[in-house]
C-alpha cells in the first residue's frame, strides 16, 4: 500500500525522480589523435565512449547529435540541465585518448634486463655476510609468488640484488604472469624511485621504442 502511495504521488504531482528536461545546448568539437599513425577508427571509438557517457548520465538519443568528421568527433546536444557538467563528464577536448598496449609477458624480460642493468649502474650495498643472491630468475627467487613472505635474510639478499623489483613488484602470482598490460604494482611513496630508474637513459635503450610507462 505505501509503494502505491508512493508511485500515485509521483503521477500526479512531478516527481523530483523523474528527469527534467532542461533549456541549454551544448556544442563540442573533439580532435582526435592516434599514436599508430591512423584517426578514422579511433575517432569512431571515441564517439561511441561519448554515446555511453551521454547515456549514463540520462541524455535522451533524441538530444543527442554525434557525427564523425575524419579525425574530429563533433556533439551537438540539446535539453540539458547543466551542460558545463555534462561537457566536463564527457571529456574536454583532448582528454579522451586510446593506445595499443603491450602484455606483461612480452615486457617483463625487459624489466629483467633493467634490473641487472640498474644493479651495475647503483653502487651496490655489501651485504652483512658477503653472500650474493643465487643465480636465476626474479620469480624463481621470490619463490612462485611475488607477494608471498620470505624469511628475512633471503629477503633482504634478493632487495640489495634487485633494486628495481624492491620497489616494483611484478604482477605475477603463483600460477605466473598475469595477462593484461599490468606489469607492476609500486607503493606510492616508491612512484618516483621507479620512475627514475625507468627514465635512466641507459634503461631506455633497453626497451622498445614505441613502449611508454604510464
Amino acid at each position: 500500500m505505501l509503494l502505491l502511495l508512493v508511485i500515485l504521488a509521483c503521477m500526479i504531482g512531478s516527481c523530483d525522480l523523474l528527469p527534467k528536461k532542461g533549456e541549454e545546448r551544448l556544442e563540442m568539437t573533439l580532435g582526435v589523435s592516434s599514436r599508430s599513425g591512423g584517426s578514422g577508427n579511433c575517432a569512431d571509438a571515441v564517439a561511441e565512449v561519448i554515446s555511453a557517457r551521454l547515456k549514463q548520465l540520462g541524455v535522451e538519443s533524441n538530444d543527442v547529435q554525434i557525427r564523425v568528421e575524419g579525425s574530429r568527433v563533433r556533439l551537438n546536444l540539446i535539453h540539458l540541465t547543466d551542460a558545463d557538467r555534462t561537457a566536463k563528464l564527457v571529456g574536454r577536448q583532448g582528454n579522451i585518448g586510446f593506445w595499443e598496449t603491450y602484455e606483461n609477458q612480452e615486457v617483463f624480460s625487459y624489466l629483467e634486463e633493467a634490473n641487472r642493468q640498474l644493479l651495475r649502474l647503483i653502487p651496490k650495498k655489501e651485504t652483512s655476510d658477503g653472500n650474493d643472491t643465487p643465480e636465476g630468475s626474479l620469480l624463481e627467487k621470490f619463490g612462485t609468488d611475488t607477494t608471498a613472505g620470505a624469511d628475512s635474510r633471503s629477503m633482504s639478499l634478493i632487495e640489495k640484488n634487485n633494486p628495481l623489483f624492491v620497489s616494483l613488484s611484478p604482477a605475477a602470482n603463483d600460477s605466473g604472469l598475469f595477462s593484461g598490460p599490468v606489469v607492476g604494482y609500486t607503493k606510492q611513496s616508491d612512484t618516483a624511485k621507479v620512475s627514475g630508474y625507468l627514465r635512466k637513459k641507459e634503461i631506455v635503450a633497453l626497451f622498445p621504442s614505441d613502449l611508454r610507462f604510464r
